[in-house]
């Protein structure tokens, strides 16, 4: 069956299904490509960071040694024997000032002591207008965050 000339092309309601199916692709993919709010970037950051200090004491605890937990401000990455090479936000700002010593620092160790001390530390990470605080108690090597 041959359809003519006039037959040929779409309805206008077809078109303007299309149309509106094509708008709404960006409506839907903008909050895919957009970076959270500097607070909740923060917020992550923190609770991870945190985990890994309490997983790092627990597992000194557990094997009975000596481990260090490293925190490097230039990459902003840490690590400890517990667990792998992680990174912060590239754009978070990290200061530690080791416990007692009053000093900010660069690059700087806690120490996790295997009956549950540690050295101590105070963590202050800040994104943008968010700031945030870990400490670890050096008595008993716990982790508090202070929002």
């Amino acid at each position: 069956m041959n359809r003519s000339s006039a037959d040929a092309g779409f309805t206008l309601v077809e078109i303007l299904v299309i149309v509106a199916i094509l708008s709404l692709v960006p409506a839907l993919a903008s909050p895919l490509l957009r970076k959270p709010p500097a607070p909740a970037r923060l917020k992550a950051d923190v609770t991870r960071l945190a985990a890994a200090l309490r997983v790092t004491r627990a597992a000194a605890m557990m094997q009975n040694r000596e481990m260090d937990f490293v925190i490097r401000r230039g990459p902003r990455t840490y690590a400890s024997p517990a667990i792998p090479v992680s990174a912060l936000d590239p754009e978070v700002d990290v200061q530690m000032i080791a416990s007692g010593a009053g000093r900010v620092v660069a690059s700087e160790t806690i120490r996790f002591f295997p009956a549950g001390q540690s050295t101590g530390g105070d963590l202050r990470l800040r994104l943008g207008h968010a700031e945030a605080r870990l400490q670890v108690i050096w008595a008993t090597g716990h982790v508090i965050v202070q929002p």
